[in-house]
């Protein structure tokens, strides 16, 4: 009789155990099964965001060979904005032209001012952010009036100071010390790209155009800023 109360007890032992396994198994099989569901879904979404992409890639790369091989003399307009389907897919594609931009490494401080006090800036804190600008792209560690080197970013918490180079985005633009929230509609007003002291008046953005307007009004530098050099070329 003790044996057999033994071996009813260790059965019991056992049963409990095998059932203790088979919800461990089925909680490993459930699991697995969310895991196998939320990866095919972040696969989906992954491969949907690169089909964007690549639609996204085609569609400029077909709107750039039209507008070159496109027969037009020099004062034919290109079309600024084309709709295309790509793959059944609507892209709208719109062309902006660099030269209307002010380039960071090549425009002058009056311009800078003038762009930073027609937008909202007042002028000493226009005058301030223009030589934190000059500090920041010229080569040495000279601080400017109201400028900012290594030493006056890291007292504003920053990990970084200037470059000393040339700027090589827009967005390092942000990098610099006061311009960390520039808004981003006045971001896309200045490039890197064409390398013109003045931007194309024609092709200027509205921030860049009250710019002009605003140097032009208060003459600043000995010229006239709401004009186009010859040798532009109107680029996109």
């Amino acid at each position: 009789m003790k044996q057999r109360a033994s071996r009813r007890a260790s059965d019991g032992v056992a049963l409990i155990g095998v059932l203790w396994l088979l919800a461990v198994l089925t909680l490993l099989a459930a699991t697995s099964l969310m895991l196998s569901k939320s990866s095919r879904r972040e696969a989906v979404g992954a491969a949907d965001v690169e089909r964007l992409e690549l639609d996204a890639d085609s569609a400029i790369r077909l709107t750039l060979l039209k507008v070159i091989a496109a027969s037009r003399t020099r004062n034919d307009p290109i079309n600024l904005s084309s709709q295309l389907s790509i793959f059944d897919v609507n892209v709208t594609v719109t062309i902006e032209f660099e030269n209307g931009r002010i380039d960071l490494n090549a425009a002058d401080d009056d311009l800078l001012f003038a762009f930073f006090v027609a937008n909202g800036w007042t002028e000493p804190a226009a005058r301030t952010l223009v030589a934190r600008i000059a500090d920041w792209k010229d080569p040495d560690d000279v601080l400017r009036p109201s400028g900012a080197e290594r030493g006056e970013y890291l007292l504003a918490g920053k990990a970084y100071g200037p470059r000393n180079a040339s700027f090589e985005t827009v967005e390092e633009l942000r990098q610099v010390l006061g311009a960390e929230t520039l808004k981003e509609n006045l971001l896309e007003s200045f490039t890197v790209y064409t390398h013109a002291r003045l931007p194309a008046a024609p092709l200027a953005p509205p921030a860049v155009r009250a710019a002009l307007d605003w140097a032009d009004a208060n003459e600043l530098g000995d010229h006239p800023w709401r004009t186009t050099s010859d040798n532009q070329t109107l680029a996109p």
